[in-house]
């Protein structure tokens, strides 16, 4: 079970460098926010909500692992049907929400960008489109990422059935 302690533990690396990342994202957000300059201020308000939702979902998953570790190991010392009945159905959600959570993200990308382009005299408003670029091509990463070793996850427990 190994392999099951180390995708955990690999997710809350990555959750442990998101949450790093938001800090850095928020304070420099806060920091935009007080400079007279309209583009910054636009930048900031498009990615300090998002940046505090990264927050969010990498703290509630660092705090999670643990738990998760334990969970999945009691199913499968108990049978692989523990796995086959809870963690493969579990994980095939996870991956089927990755690919809701893609698309909205792709959303956020193209919105900054047309938003940049169409306001471009707008410095506020370009100011926002490019922070809902930025921080959509980030979150779209990151979740790339997850999703990647999500889906080897998945094919591990596979071969527990």
């Amino acid at each position: 079970m190994d392999n099951v302690a180390a995708y955990f533990l690999e997710e809350k690396q990555q959750c442990l460098a998101g949450a790093v990342f938001s800090v850095l994202v928020i304070g420099t957000a806060v920091f935009f926010m007080f400079q007279e300059r309209p583009f910054l201020k636009g930048m900031a308000q498009a990615a300090l909500p998002l940046a505090l939702l990264l927050l969010l979902i990498c703290i509630a998953v660092v705090l999670r692992v643990p738990k998760d570790i334990q969970r999945v190991q009691a199913l499968s010392t108990e049978s692989s049907r523990g796995i086959a009945g809870e963690e493969i159905p579990r994980m095939e959600q996870v991956m089927k929400n990755f690919r809701t959570i893609k698309r909205v993200e792709s959303g956020i990308v193209l919105i900054g960008l047309v938003g940049m382009l169409v306001f471009w005299r707008d410095e506020w408003l370009r100011g926002l489109g490019f922070g809902l670029l930025m921080m959509g091509l980030g979150l779209f990463t990151f979740d790339q990422l997850a999703e990647t070793r999500g889906e080897s996850y998945l094919q591990f427990l596979k071969t527990l059935r």
